[in-house]
């Protein structure tokens, strides 16, 4: 493998484990080599993408759109890895490891057999720490004490970039002594995106994660306001002149507008055999959740059924297994609907899929576990 690897970075997710592992194997064979450079995506997508629940390689790759069909296969994981660090470069528009690191300002690490210097953050000019480092802090709740009348009670408001004047703390308890409440991520109760501004070395405002979220989620009619720091000023006094989403009727968001697959590889993107409605297959995850939630269920599964019979076939198999989210949730769809020898259906469908590509499917597998317990619900229905 060193061989192979000659002078270029190793890139690895939770790489501390990998270079630790390669270290003592060379240790035990008396083995000695070159200083290694290396790069985290686990470092890189926490920088990145703080917004996540947590930023285990399945949640990462899954949020980037990168295929991750046997998790702790070895060759799989590495795939994954390789595929979150290029979306992560693609976003951030760096063409090489070496232009992201200095993007981001995250060091690579260095190893050799006997010393380790892991890779460290460090501080861009203009660029406030808590943008780009998941922050442990936790907004402060509303106040319970809050002039209902003021224009600020009842919103959700989220901070992105910096404000001239005013740290993100202050930002939020003058947001929270009004009544409003403050999350750190864009989701669908937010109504408000304060987006504030840094000059970067081209004098340009760098586009956020939550800025792209907050305007694909406007595009689809949910109901949010992206204001700037003097807008902010003006509603924290109670002006009411800057317009706000009305609260007393919720959005009738369009869960079809929310396919979004930009940010898959060109290549991927473009091959019809993984396509859906002309796009990438799995820019109808956010849609059929919306579907969901709208309590659409038939349009929903409609959706599924066409993107399982595209993961389905044999090109788009990793080790011969479908991806099973997708069939996953088709079940869930079907249970709620009662039908379970359709749930049974769909699952027996993905298991047979995996079986006639050859893969070994053990009993610890969600969808094995899955398919008892819905012929369990099949066999009381029919009693």
């Amino acid at each position: 493998m060193l061989d192979l690897v000659g002078d270029l970075p190793l890139v690895a997710h939770n790489a501390a484990f990998d270079i630790g592992a390669l270290r003592e194997a060379s240790a035990a064979e008396s083995m000695k080599w070159r200083s290694l450079q290396y790069g985290c995506t686990l470092r890189w997508s926490r920088n990145d993408l703080p917004e996540l629940p947590n930023h285990r390689l399945p949640t990462v790759a899954q949020a980037l759109g990168v295929p991750l069909h046997s998790h702790h296969d070895a060759s799989a994981d590495a795939s994954a890895a390789a595929g979150i660090a290029l979306e992560l470069m693609h976003r951030r528009g760096t063409p090489t490891v070496d232009t992201y690191v200095t993007a981001t300002g995250i060091t690579l690490g260095r190893a050799t057999v006997e010393a380790i210097d892991a890779p460290r953050n460090t501080s861009r000019t203009g660029v406030p720490p808590w943008v780009s480092v998941r922050s442990s802090a936790t907004p402060p709740a509303p106040n319970p004490d809050a002039d209902p009348n003021h224009p600020l009670h009842g919103h959700t408001a989220v901070l992105t970039g910096t404000l001239t004047g005013l740290s993100r703390d202050q930002a939020w308890a003058r947001l929270a002594e009004c009544g409003a409440r403050v999350n750190k991520t864009v989701t669908r109760r937010t109504t408000i995106l304060v987006a504030g501004y840094w000059p970067d070395e081209t004098s340009y405002p760098p586009s956020t994660e939550k800025f792209s979220e907050a305007c694909r989620l406007q595009n689809a009619g949910q109901g949010i306001s992206i204001i700037n720091q003097h807008q902010l000023e003006l509603l924290l006094v109670g002006d009411r002149s800057v317009g706000l989403p009305d609260l007393t009727t919720p959005p009738a968001v369009d869960a079809y507008a929310l396919a979004d697959d930009s940010f898959i590889a060109r290549q991927n993107r473009n091959d019809l055999r993984k396509q859906v409605r002309g796009r990438h297959f799995t820019a109808w995850s956010e849609p059929i959740k919306q579907l969901k939630r709208d309590n659409r269920l038939d349009e929903a599964l409609t959706l599924l059924l066409e993107v399982i019979n595209v993961v389905e076939r044999p090109e788009n198999c990793s080790r011969g297994c479908p991806a099973p989210g997708w069939t996953e949730q088709a079940a869930i769809v079907y249970r709620k609907q009662k039908d379970h020898a359709s749930e049974v259906a769909i699952l027996q469908r993905w298991l047979d899929t995996a079986h006639r590509n050859g893969a070994d499917i053990d009993s610890s597998h969600p969808i094995k576990q899955r398919i008892t317990k819905a012929k369990t619900l099949l066999e009381k229905q029919r009693s």
